[in-house]
């Protein structure tokens, strides 16, 4: 076991994960695409943007609950973590798929602390047919997730002392796992195909930023890392939506806000180092 210290390997290790996910999804015939700065990288840099260190897929809502069945009886080097298939809290109601292989000693979100690298896979729900239907939905949607996060036994405490000590009464008394399949029964509302606006509004921070026409979601081909991997056909509309000149870089000072920065990764190189901690 050695401990990992540089940013290429550790964006290697996230495309070993992702080329596992394009090719698991192409067999089973799943619909996936980039999206946040997984897309943007794609369409700026034809890969990952170099001072990056996440992954980040959404999945339309039928092939997002499909994946979660069936990855229940998944064998090999990679498993799925999610709020349907866990008991204990999270910190954020959406799946990850994660390396076995590897192993956080220490974490920023402890509900992923001693297991491993992961993607991030957001479910984007049908949100109706008129913008003023999806606009009521996002503004649903958007409440029980941050009902979710303030019940979150994991997330990170931040702000002011009053508000952490609010979140922290929150944490200790709402039941996440009732507000959870709550946030699960309103984002199946409506149906993905036969909605005309569409969104990651379930576990999305960006509100009605990511509600946009169905059409923006189509998936297509395109350049990453070397790879032909989804994104999406038009992706000009998420893009400025999220990002609004998405093709300028921004300041050197803003390249290096990482998400591992505060976790120590280790690389098992042994297969007797996977101790039987994962499921």
């Amino acid at each position: 076991m050695r401990q990992l210290r540089d940013l290429k390997e550790l964006q290697s290790i996230e495309l070993e994960i992702l080329l596992f996910l394009d090719r698991y999804c192409r067999e089973h015939g799943l619909r996936y695409f980039l999206c946040g700065g997984t897309l943007l990288g794609a369409v700026r840099h034809k890969g990952f943007i170099p001072w990056d260190d996440d992954v980040d897929v959404m999945m339309p809502r039928p092939d997002y609950d499909r994946l979660i069945r069936e990855a229940v009886s998944w064998e090999g080097d990679f498993w799925v973590l999610s709020p349907e298939n866990y008991d204990g809290t999270l910190a954020r109601p959406f799946a990850k798929v994660i390396s076995k292989r590897t192993r956080y000693e220490s974490g920023h979100y402890k509900d992923v602390e001693g297991y491993g690298v992961f993607l991030d896979i957001f479910p984007c729900d049908g949100c109706g047919k008129t913008r003023e239907e999806a606009l009521g939905q996002a503004k649903r949607l958007t409440y029980l997730t941050g009902r979710f996060y303030d019940a979150s036994k994991q997330y990170p405490l931040v702000g002011n002392p009053l508000k952490r000590a609010v979140k922290k009464l929150l944490a200790e008394t709402a039941d996440q796992k009732k507000i959870f399949h709550k946030l699960d029964a309103e984002a199946h509302r409506y149906e993905f195909d036969a909605s005309e606006w569409c969104g990651c509004l379930a576990g999305g921070l960006r509100g009605e930023k990511e509600l946009l026409p169905r059409a923006a979601f189509e998936p297509g081909e395109m350049e990453f890392e070397g790879h032909k991997l989804y994104g999406m056909k038009n992706y000009e509309y998420y893009l400025k939506s999220l990002y609004g000149d998405f093709m300028r870089l921004p300041p050197e000072e803003e390249r290096n806000k990482l998400h591992y920065a505060a976790r120590k990764i280790w690389v098992l190189e042994d297969e007797r180092e996977q101790d039987g901690s994962l499921p």
